[in-house]
């Protein structure tokens, strides 16, 4: 089972990160970047980063279908940033 954020240190580390990210979201929607745009590469990051982390930290296998998806995920982020002029 999960201890769950019961670790002080992972609990800061959580609360910390999680802060930052908002902070730099925050950033990108007042530089002008679409809320839908910033939200769906935020959203695809995450995807990609947590794929990356189980594959290190738990060694999970990476099927071919899945690794397409991590793809797809990344050329819909580029595409979202295309200017539609």
């Amino acid at each position: 089972m999960s201890e769950g954020l019961t670790r002080p240190v992972f609990a800061v580390g959580v609360v910390l990160l999680y802060g930052g990210s908002i902070a730099i979201f925050g950033r990108v929607l007042h530089r002008g970047m679409g809320l839908g745009v910033a939200y769906g590469v935020l959203t695809a990051s995450g995807l990609v980063a947590a794929t990356a982390l189980s594959l290190v930290v738990f060694h999970e296998d990476l099927s071919l279908i899945q690794a397409g998806g991590i793809l797809v995920l990344g050329v819909g982020a580029v595409l979202l940033q295309v200017d539609r002029s």
